[in-house]
């Protein structure tokens, strides 16, 4: 799994380059992605953050920019990721793992952030609820998990994105979403499930306009069939749930 992972991570860095792929990502991560990470980190003079499947560092970069003082932990199953991780910023304390045995051998806790973008579709199917519930028992009291997964309730999603990466195991909506996050111990009252947001400028309103046009059609013609499910259907959906203060 390990060398998947890393042959994974070559193929990715050769395709897109360092700058290509963090140009690519970072006007996404700054739009939906750090906002809520800097309103979990306010008042907080050395949040700690913990993120799943850091890749080439593109939101460890971003948060690090705008929280310097921020204490970032980064875990992977592939040496190649966290020494590049490492390379890029030795502040960062990274771990390695390759499943969840090893993972829950980490007694990593008090986090007030835990991060996994685009990390959640590809681990194995029957150990789902095992990595959510340890992302939640890492947080603080009050602390925030945020992930985010492709959309199917999206309509473009099982034959681009989803379709297009062979290591996608786990299929979501906003429902499962919900369905997942309330089967680890997440209550109604402290998720959310957000769309996801085109970057600020003009491109973006003009992408925004575009996708809210055609996603209208697609919403007439599955009220007309009367299979109309979800109400979110941008390409990515944001999981957001909040450890509860214990009574």
């Amino acid at each position: 799994m390990e060398d998947k992972v890393s042959s994974y991570f070559c193929d990715v860095q050769t395709a897109f380059g360092e700058d290509s792929y963090k140009k690519l990502k970072e006007p996404y991560h700054r739009a939906n992605i750090l906002p809520l990470v800097k309103k979990a980190c306010q008042n907080i003079p050395n949040p700690r953050i913990l993120e799943f499947g850091p890749g080439k560092g593109v939101m460890a970069g971003i948060v690090l920019s705008e929280i310097p003082n921020a204490e970032y932990h980064a875990i992977d199953i592939a040496p190649v990721i966290l020494e590049h991780l490492r390379e890029k910023n030795p502040k960062i304390r990274t771990y390695l793992c390759n499943d969840y045995k090893e993972l829950s051998g980490l007694e990593l806790s008090g986090m007030d952030v835990v991060i996994a973008l685009d990390v959640w579709e590809h681990l194995p199917h029957d150990e789902l609820d095992n990595y959510t519930r340890y992302a939640i028992d890492a947080l603080k009291p009050n602390g925030i998990f945020i992930a985010q997964v492709p959309n199917w309730g999206c309509p473009f999603v099982p034959n681009t994105i989803f379709a297009s990466d062979l290591t996608h195991n786990n299929f979501f909506t906003e429902i499962s979403a919900r369905q997942l996050l309330m089967r680890n111990g997440v209550s109604k009252d402290c998720m959310t499930i957000l769309p996801y947001k085109f970057p600020a400028g003009i491109v973006g309103r003009i992408r925004s306009i575009i996708r809210n046009v055609v996603l209208f059609h697609y919403r007439l013609t599955f009220v007309a069939l009367g299979v109309l499910r979800v109400s979110i259907m941008t390409p990515n959906i944001i999981m957001i749930a909040m450890r509860e203060q214990k009574a």
